[in-house]
């Protein structure tokens, strides 16, 4: 059989300015071991750029002249959701436009005045948009609210197809006019990465939409937020009643998991020989294999050529990159952070410095600004010294090096290399807990 086809989605609502690394990771792992690339689709930033087309914005104003609906679940009073829908203006589709446009204009940009009308301009859409399902949860422009039990995981308020539908109805149009007839009869295998908390929500509601549009679609799941909540059940033999639209979730570290279950649905087979895979139980009961992790410094440099560039709202391309996983101090009884056994969060890896200058050589090529997405570096790296936070380039034995900023972590190792640095303008890293142990 050859390989399936297939079609990778990152779901709302999240960080609009670039598109999340995950699924770049797992396409490039899987085109380097042979197989075909998949067709990533950056939910998040699409259903934005739909939401301000005529058809949409015609949806928008027929919604919004509807009464309030009561809550489904009980948690709002129909007078809170009526008074946050009157903190909700008139949509105003050509100031959106014309915030996007700044908002990705080079010089516009930078102009702290026009930034900010542009930033105040999309929070008043986002607002008017989110009016349609919960009024207020998108107060706060990419930052959603919910009700408090479905911000909590609730399975059991997860799992009410009324209350998800409805924090869902912003983006319905965008589902039904452009995303599934995009999706329906075209892959053999729909993927749904999910990293964050508050997108698990719309992943659950695409989960749904995508397994009635495509009944025979081998449809999985996988991230931070998935494995977390495999993590977090007490009976995890219950996984499947949250996911019960799934085939199967990928549980922790996912390019070698990816791999098999292209590998096995090309030979026409279930995946169901890798530790990370969790098959649904309507294919059989299958033992539960110890959790592996990736060996990190065998993946190949990222591959961000599959993102929409020209969507995302920045004027510059940043990718996020992430040279480690888990933690070398490994000892903190307050973290919790990753898949783990009997330590507090995931084995520590690190790759070497000198993978580290190729990737950021060959990313620099494509991207102006590198993001190191990771929870912490090494605090011993090259010239057997400790590193130290820096905002500006240093040398290190006459070699110079490209610039840190780092946001916080004073034991973060600065990236180091020869004559050949690389060019980019910008490499910061993200702040963490026990930055100083």
């Amino acid at each position: 059989m050859p390989a399936p086809k297939v079609a990778l989605i990152y779901p709302p609502v999240t960080d609009p300015t670039s598109g999340y690394h995950s699924l770049c990771y797992l396409d490039t792992y899987a085109r380097s071991r042979g197989l075909p690339a998949a067709d990533i689709i950056d939910a998040n930033i699409e259903a934005f750029h739909h939401s301000y087309t005529d058809a949409a914005v015609a949806d928008l104003a027929a919604r919004l002249s509807e009464p309030v609906a009561p809550d489904p679940l009980g948690f709002y009073r129909l007078e809170q959701l009526q008074a946050e829908r009157l903190a909700v203006g008139d949509p105003d589709p050509a100031a959106i436009r014309a915030a996007v446009a700044t908002m990705q204009d080079p010089v516009r940009f930078y102009d702290y005045d026009q930034y900010r009308h542009a930033v105040d301009s999309i929070t008043a859409w986002m607002n008017c948009v989110g009016a349609m399902g919960y009024p207020g949860q998108f107060r706060s422009g990419f930052s959603p609210n919910a009700p408090a039990p479905m911000m909590l995981g609730s399975m059991k308020v997860l799992r009410r197809e009324a209350a998800i539908a409805r924090i869902n109805r912003p983006f319905q149009h965008y589902y039904e006019n452009s995303l599934l007839p995009r999706l329906a009869g075209r892959y053999d295998v729909v993927g749904i990465n999910v990293t964050y908390q508050y997108q698990l929500p719309y992943a659950l509601w695409l989960m749904r939409l995508i397994r009635r549009a495509m009944p025979d679609a081998f449809l999985i799941a996988g991230g931070t937020e998935i494995s977390d909540t495999w993590k977090y059940m007490v009976d995890k033999s219950r996984l499947f009643e949250l996911f019960d639209e799934l085939d199967a979730v990928v549980v922790g570290e996912g390019e070698t998991a990816y791999e098999h279950i292209l590998r096995s649905r090309a030979a026409g087979e279930l995946p169901a020989g890798h530790a990370n895979v969790r098959l649904h139980p309507r294919h059989g009961a299958v033992r539960s294999l110890p959790l592996i992790y990736e060996p990190i410094r065998d993946l190949p440099t990222p591959d961000f050529s599959g993102l929409p560039w020209d969507s995302y709202l920045s004027p510059e391309r940043f990718v996020y990159y992430s040279p480690t996983r888990g933690c070398y101090w490994n000892k903190c009884t307050f973290c919790d952070y990753g898949l783990n056994g009997d330590s507090p969060t995931s084995p520590w890896r690190q790759n070497t410095v000198d993978l580290m200058i190729r990737d950021v050589q060959r990313l620099s090529e494509v991207a102006k600004f590198v993001y190191f997405s990771v929870d912490v570096l090494a605090r011993r790296r090259s010239c057997g010294s400790p590193s130290r936070s820096s905002s500006a380039a240093s040398t290190c034995g006459g070699a110079p090096r490209s610039g840190w900023r780092s946001t916080g972590r004073r034991s973060a190792a600065r990236c180091s290399s020869g004559p050949a640095a690389p060019r980019c303008r910008s490499v910061s890293s993200p702040a963490t807990s026990a930055s100083s142990t």
